[in-house]
């Protein structure tokens, strides 16, 4: 399988033309990083000297326990076997593009709100990150709108998927415990979702900026780019 080491060289060229980026563990991300982060993922494969290349645009103040919210996708042309001759060149040309069109345009939590994005499967971002886009911009109305759908929605999986858990599982096996895991992680980011749908129904602005705000901070801790990250107020307290 690739290494750090030769995900590295492979990209030093982009890093030397492109200083507002920096590599960490496979990831070309820009800084500083404040509310998102833009950049690239390398990923290996199965095949001893093959990656697969992704962009992606995070938002860093997605719910715990998992923190993800915000878009990426794949990217062909950057992906491919580091024994090719012409891999080299098309991998850093494809970094230079997407870098040029595509992350001037999602560069800013309106940007990437705007930006219409149609992944692999699915018919869009997800209607956490859309949540969280318009309450960072103090557009609380439509944040309460697609949130209270959710955790409606949401509150039902969780009943169904317990049913399920108890009536195919055997409690305290391995798969039982596998299932509890995600079933709890689940339930952990329904409980953070619904506190913050509480504070913008009582557009307790003061109260959600706090909650954000701790939200990021632990996400950029469990990322592990504390070091890069520059804390900052949301559009919404600045207004």
């Amino acid at each position: 399988m690739t290494t750090d080491a030769d995900v590295r060289k492979i990209s030093q060229p982009f890093l030397t033309r492109n200083r507002e980026f920096r590599y960490r563990k496979r990831e070309i991300f820009r800084h500083p990083i404040q509310h998102m982060w833009t950049g690239f993922f390398i990923d290996r494969l199965s095949s001893a000297r093959d990656v697969r290349t992704s962009w992606f645009a995070g938002v860093l103040f997605g719910p715990p326990p998992s923190f993800v919210a915000g878009i990426g996708n794949m990217i062909d042309g950057a992906s491919g076997s580091l024994d090719d001759p012409a891999f080299a060149e098309q991998f850093l040309e494809n970094l230079e593009q997407v870098t040029v069109e595509l992350f001037p345009q999602i560069d800013t939590l309106r940007g990437l709100l705007r930006y219409t994005w149609v992944p692999f499967l699915g018919t869009g971002k997800s209607p956490i990150s859309k949540a969280l886009l318009h309450t960072a911009l103090g557009e609380f109305e439509a944040a309460e709108s697609i949130l209270s759908e959710w955790v409606h929605s949401e509150e039902k999986h969780l009943q169904w998927n317990a049913a399920r858990i108890a009536q195919y599982y055997k409690k305290g096996s391995k798969g039982w415990q596998r299932q509890q895991r995600s079933q709890d992680a689940l339930v952990e980011r329904l409980s953070e979702l619904a506190t913050l749908l509480e504070l913008i129904s009582g557009s307790k602005c003061a109260s959600i900026a706090s909650l954000l705000h701790r939200w990021e901070t632990l996400s950029v801790q469990e990322r592990g780019v504390l070091r890069y990250w520059e804390p900052s107020p949301f559009p919404f307290e600045l207004a």
